[in-house]
């Protein structure tokens, strides 16, 4: 099951329920069986084209209308999704680094962040180490180069990377271009 056939399934039934009509009649006003119609309401099934066009005219709505709010507005969200204007930015002059916070608000294992490293930005000539857990991360474009447990990588765009919160490490970008890196934080287990 989809979550849109079971959006669309929900609209149908809402919409069905507000004229106070039945499957029975709905089926037999859309020319299709009552059993074909439960499935599509309960989102069990994904209707064609003309079976939604058959079961909008029998509901006195148009497809358009129907269709037209199969997105959800961020109230229904309910803290799932994290709108990019909503996310938090935290400016780093010293280190040159721009840190997006991503993660929408019901994530509760991970953290998600995106770094704008800035040419020769940094996380600071210092070994750091964090809280337990483990670390990945994606460079988006650009290059960075990293440091950990004793080892010394140089990452392109789309090379991936992981390591232990507790591994020292540094990075750095080397270019004169900016480097884009989106982090992946794993939460520490609450006790």
């Amino acid at each position: 099951m989809s979550f849109v056939d079971f959006w669309l399934g929900q609209q149908l039934r809402e919409i069905r329920r507000e004229q106070s009509l039945s499957l029975e009649q709905v089926a037999r006003k859309a020319d299709i069986s009552i059993g074909s119609l439960s499935q599509i309401e309960r989102g069990m099934t994904s209707p064609t084209v003309n079976m939604l066009n058959r079961i909008s005219g029998a509901l006195n709505i148009s497809l358009g209308e129907l269709l037209s709010n199969t997105e959800c507005t961020d109230e229904q969200t309910d803290g799932w999704i994290a709108r990019a204007a909503s996310h938090k930015q935290v400016v780093m002059t010293d280190k040159k680094i721009i840190k997006k916070i991503i993660t929408p608000s019901r994530c509760r294992s991970v953290d998600l962040y995106q770094a704008i490293i800035q040419p020769g930005g940094s996380s600071g000539d210092e070994w750091i180490t964090t809280r337990s857990g483990e670390i990945s991360g994606l460079v988006i474009y650009g290059q960075l180069q990293l440091w950990f447990d004793k080892r010394y990588v140089k990452l392109e765009q789309n090379d991936t990377f992981c390591y232990t919160s507790d591994m020292p490490r540094k990075w750095n970008n080397p270019t004169d271009q900016d480097t884009c890196v989106l982090w992946v934080i794993t939460k520490p287990e609450r006790e």
